[in-house]
């Protein structure tokens, strides 16, 4: 857990670094916020690149291949990999949202920012529009977060998925509340009026997405550390190993096939 946490505070400093830089560049907080967000989707490779230091410098620690039950991650590591790479693919998409909507507000409006121009009810109209059209994706990003969680968590991954949802917009409206009061204040309405209905509809959809990819990763599972085990041999033992596989899935179906006949 040493790891995880040094690794949590390397990607909480570089998404500080970076929302600090672009608000110093003169973006906006509803721009440079989910730019900087997308930083902490890091926290998985940054946390293994932690573990590897520190394996180097303590010989109690597993290197090199681990056994299956090894490849599994626990559900605690799992929970915190899952919030925040969750959080990175809601930021990643608002991002691009608000990068694609400010560029082309600020063509209508002749340079104006269309933000704080007289056009902001028709920013607000493409700010929904383009939310909106970027629902799939966002269902089809999370959707592949549950495969992988599924192929390296198990069945564990059908509670953390939602779990992990619930969370990081607990983070994501934090956050919000405090580099972006205006924001949050704007946020807030939503859930004391009728449109708190759409937020819980589209929260039930991503946790769907998620589950769903849990239960193919389950499917997928062994085929997954297989491929891992094949990544650490080389060439010629890789085609050994499949003939092998081969020549034994075949001796199985004429087994069956006789049996049968």
């Amino acid at each position: 857990m040493k790891s995880l946490a040094v690794a949590f505070g390397i990607v909480l400093f570089g998404f500080g670094l970076v929302f600090a830089v672009l608000s110093a560049c003169g973006l906006g907080d509803k721009v440079a916020g989910p730019i900087a967000g997308t930083f902490l989707g890091a926290i998985r490779w940054v946390h293994e690149e932690v573990e590897k230091r520190i394996s180097q410098g303590s010989r109690s620690l597993p290197v090199g291949v681990v056994s299956v039950e090894g490849f599994s991650i626990g559900k605690p590591v799992m929970f915190v990999y899952a919030t925040l790479v969750t959080i990175a693919i809601l930021e990643f998409f608002a991002a691009l949202s608000a990068l694609g909507i400010l560029s082309f507000g600020a063509a209508i409006f002749s340079g104006q920012n269309p933000v704080t121009s007289s056009g902001s009810d028709l920013f607000q109209q493409f700010t929904a529009l383009v939310g909106i059209m970027s629902l799939p994706s966002v269902f089809f990003a999370i959707y592949l977060l549950g495969r992988w969680v599924g192929a390296r968590c198990g069945r564990n991954g059908l509670w953390l998925m939602p779990v992990a949802l619930v969370a990081a917009r607990a983070i994501d409206y934090a956050a919000m509340a405090l580099y972006s009061p205006e924001a949050w204040r704007q946020t807030r309405q939503i859930f004391i009026g009728r449109e708190v209905i759409g937020v819980i509809i589209v929260f039930v959809l991503l946790a769907l997405a998620g589950d769903s990819g849990v239960l193919r990763g389950n499917r997928i599972r062994i085929g997954t550390y297989l491929n891992y085990l094949l990544k650490q041999v080389p060439k010629e033992t890789q085609d050994t190993i499949l003939n092998i596989a081969f020549e034994e899935a075949s001796k199985s179906t004429s087994k069956a096939s006789v049996a049968t006949a």
